[in-house]
């Protein structure tokens, strides 16, 4: 049992390289399938990859008892080879975990207090808050955000060739476009109500103070247009450190005046929470897989709706 611990730590210090989640996952898993004690092993599990991403800075997430079904059935499926079901699960509970973090409520005053008691209290605690949001994390939160969009302009922009060639074969004047914006830019406060609805929809508080960094693919195909954009922003009241990453399709007719049909119903697992301390080449396969999945999607409405 011993030299099985021992070759597990010894892999795991070996994969600096790994994401964080992905590495805690595994680990989780790996412990797991060596039990090492008769009694304790996954609770030991589950403390252990606490302490993988608390050293990697990221909140401790929890496996409740309503996860059960999903956990048992995402350890299984790491058994027989598969651990994408696992990471799934504690990519999503981590993000719950770190939005949990940004709304966790100021602790009240000890004892008897007064009004004035309580808004020194208070106006104590903002002015702590504040002092944490330095400089340097802002300054952090903004180049991972810059560097993913940018990432996505490009991968759009690699995208947007092959769907014009494809739907110009049923139609000669099929057209498609890229455009985007960011924090600072005359268009950054674009897309309000919809980033809101998504970010509801995801479930966290979306910061677009200073708007947000999205990108824009247009499609037109016989005089319809679909719109899909994926959006980074800022996520929590002040500056959190923290960045979702979400995306919305809409279709509409040549009528300016006609409503937009929403393409995508999003979803919890629909968004990618960062951190101001990631590695952006690291996340990045992720933020790929959550466009190429929701533009299959909205894709497949908008044809649908062409028929």
């Amino acid at each position: 049992m011993e030299p099985a611990i021992e070759r597990l730590l010894e892999e795991h210090e070996q994969a600096d390289e790994i994401h964080p989640i992905v590495r805690a996952a595994w680990f989780h898993h790996q412990f797991v399938a060596i039990h090492p004690f008769a009694d304790g092993s996954g609770r030991v599990a589950r403390v252990l990859t606490l302490l993988v991403l608390l050293r990697h800075h990221y909140a401790p997430l929890v496996v409740a008892r309503h996860h059960r079904a999903e956990y048992i059935a995402a350890l299984d499926a790491a058994t027989g080879g598969d651990l994408r079901p696992l990471v799934r699960l504690f990519a999503r509970l981590e993000g719950v975990a770190l939005r949990s973090e940004l709304i966790r409520p100021m602790a009240e005053a000890p004892g008897p207090t007064s009004a004035v008691d309580v808004a020194r209290a208070y106006t104590s605690r903002l002015l702590e808050l504040r002092e944490s949001s330095d400089k340097d994390r802002q300054l952090r939160v903004s180049a991972v955000a810059t560097a993913i969009h940018e990432l996505l302009e490009g991968h759009l922009l690699g995208l947007q060739h092959d769907l014009e060639e494809t739907f110009r074969t049923v139609d000669p004047q099929a057209s498609a476009s890229v455009v985007q914006s960011c924090p600072g830019g005359e268009r950054a406060h674009w897309w309000r109500a919809q980033l809101v609805a998504t970010a509801n929809a995801v479930d966290f508080f979306t910061n677009l103070g200073e708007g947000s960094w999205w990108t824009r693919l247009k499609l037109t195909v016989f005089g319809q247009h679909l719109r899909y954009i994926v959006a980074v922003q800022r996520v929590g009241r002040g500056e959190t450190g923290v960045l979702a990453v979400t995306s919305f399709a809409d279709s509409r007719s040549g009528d300016l005046d006609a409503r937009p049909v929403p393409l995508l119903n999003p979803t919890a697992d629909d968004a990618v929470t960062l951190v101001y301390s990631d590695i952006v080449d690291a996340r990045w396969p992720e933020v790929v897989d959550l466009v190429d999945r929701t533009l299959m999607a909205a894709v497949a409405g908008f044809a649908h709706q062409l028929e």
